[in-house]
């Protein structure tokens, strides 16, 4: 895993930024997800490919929504810096892989005098966010059936056929494409990276960020460093330590 992958898993992974992003992007900065609310989930799959061997994938953060006591949904962040086209591949893999995981979890429970282990009938939804954090906007599909290479053709028997076609669509939220207004809504560390890919896109290279009081000192700076290629952030580490 690259240095970048990691920084960015350990930085979306802090509880209070999880629920911040979600937050920010699905409900307009209303506290509905709290930090406390979220449990973590491992983030590993394993899978078999045509080739019989079986293969082990990894997403990037996934957590369990646990509001009023009750289990409302798996959610997760998938973080992109380039841009994916075969990102609806990606995604339906990951959600796919834990709605399988929900069939076969199980849970000791007394049946007939005796502990025994049987699966789970809990159903819960898959939420997956993609965050987008690049120079260049996104322009590639947002949905499965647009992935495919070469395109549908545009004909009579092709229109019947996408009717049984199973669609599915990803949640791509384009920071850079964000207004500064519409960042406001965010209340974590990641208001501070929001505003930096904005200003990225917008041509503000030399922009002095405001003075905000950062929570994950350690998390946010060395996220700051691979997505810059600055030191400088290192070096400010080094401030805060002393």
């Amino acid at each position: 895993m690259s240095e970048k992958d990691i920084a960015e898993k350990n930085f979306m992974a802090l509880q209070d930024v999880f629920a911040d992003v979600y937050n920010g992007l699905l409900f307009n900065g209303e506290e509905v997800i709290k930090p406390d609310d979220l449990e973590d989930v491992r983030v590993f799959s394993q899978y078999k490919a045509d080739d019989s061997k079986l293969h082990e994938q990894e997403r990037d953060v996934l957590k369990l929504w646990k509001g009023h006591g009750i289990n409302l949904a798996f959610m997760g962040i998938e973080n992109q810096t380039n841009p994916n086209k075969d990102m609806p591949f990606r995604v339906i893999g990951y959600d796919g892989a834990t709605y399988r995981s929900q069939l076969l979890e199980k849970e000791t429970k007394s049946v007939d005098g005796e502990n025994k282990q049987v699966y789970k009938k809990e159903r819960y939804p898959v939420i997956t966010v993609v965050l987008y954090m690049g120079k260049d906007k996104w322009n590639y599909p947002n949905n499965l059936v647009e992935c495919f290479n070469p395109e549908l053709p545009d004909d009579d028997i092709t229109s019947v056929m996408k009717e049984y076609i199973s669609d599915y669509k990803i949640n791509v939220f384009d920071i850079g494409d964000m207004s500064l207004e519409e960042i406001e809504v965010f209340k974590s560390d990641f208001k501070i990276i929001a505003e930096h890919f904005v200003r990225l896109r917008n041509n503000e290279q030399d922009y002095e960020p405001d003075k905000r009081s950062i929570q994950h000192v350690d998390e946010f700076l060395k996220l700051m460093n691979v997505l810059t290629g600055d030191a400088e952030f290192l070096e400010q580490m080094n401030v805060y330590s002393d």
